[in-house]
Order: C-alpha cells, then structure tokens, then sequence
C-alpha cells in the first residue's frame, strides 16, 4: 500500500473512530428529558456527526486522489509540504497564555478572561495595529459570550467581586437572561 496513502487514511480513521465512540457515549447521559425536549445529549452528537462526516470525506478524498509515484516523487512532495517552524517560541507563548487563560476563568469570569486572552493572541500572533486590539478582542468576547451564553445555552463563569458585576452588566446589556 501506498505510505502516503496511509498517513492520509490513519488519522481520518482514527478520528472517525473517535466520533463513533464519542456518539455513542453522548448517548448514555443520563437525564430527566422527557417527550422531544432537547438532552444534554444534543450538542455533542452534532458535532460528532460533523466530525464523522469531516473524517469521511477525508477517507474519500484519499482513496480518489491516489497515485502510484515513486520513492523520489514522494520524497519532493513531502520537502515541499513541510512547513518550517518559524516561530516556536511564540507558539510556547500561546501555550502559556492559554494555560493563564484557564487558570482566570473563574476568578475574572469568561468575558473578561476571554477579552484578555484575544488580545494577548491577537499580539502574540504580530498584529500590528495596536489601537485595535482592545476593539478586537472586545468584539471576539462579545460574540463567543452570544454563542455560548444565547445559542447553545451553556453556563459560562461570571467572575467574582467586581467581575461579577462587569460580566452581569454585560449580559444585561446583551439580552442574555
């Protein structure tokens, strides 16, 4: 069998193992629903669904899109699609502001941790319009506390003390009961 066939298959088999088993076990939760109202269950099963069908069409398009090519072929493809590492010690930095991130959540609530974490993302990544950082980071808070908070119903961290008080202004503003 092709080797660039199978490092194309592995991980798209793998992942849509994964979403079988993720699905099945979404499942199992149990709860009180009665009669079509929507579970816990809901959410998890769609984007299982969407991973499987992602991880299908990877399968496909790695059975449709192969070709016998030479050791020599296979060797220059992968040297030009090898991505060099320029800058891991800015993706260290990332990992580090994530790691912050997480640790505040609960002591300065989701919209303001989120706000903060956009923006140190937005200069960790080189944005060089720093006027617009606040502004960028606001909206990116503003719109995943909508999603999160609006459609999809979860119970986001408000914070404590005074960010408690932002975060519930804040929601009060944004209609979010």
């Amino acid at each position: 069998m092709n080797p660039t066939l199978i490092k194309c298959l592995i991980p798209n088999l793998l992942l849509l193992a994964l979403a079988g088993f993720a699905y099945f076990k979404a499942g199992q939760f149990d709860t009180g629903t009665e009669g079509g109202f929507v579970g816990p269950d809901l959410w998890p099963r769609i984007i299982c669904v969407v991973l499987a069908l992602t991880s299908a069409i990877g399968i496909i398009a790695a059975l449709v899109s192969v070709e016998a090519q030479t050791s020599e072929e296979d060797e220059a493809l992968e040297s030009m699609l090898a991505v060099p590492e320029t800058h891991p010690r800015l993706v260290w930095i990332a990992v580090a502001a994530t790691g912050l991130y997480v640790a505040a959540l609960t002591s300065i609530g989701y919209l303001c941790a989120t706000m903060l974490y956009a923006m140190a993302l937005l200069v960790i990544g080189g944005m060089r319009r720093w006027a617009m950082v606040p502004i960028y980071g606001a909206i990116l808070a503003i719109v995943f506390t909508i999603i999160f908070m609006k459609i999809v119903y979860v119970a986001l961290p408000l914070g404590e003390g005074m960010f408690k008080s932002v975060s519930l202004f804040a929601m009060q503003l944004l209609g979010i009961h």
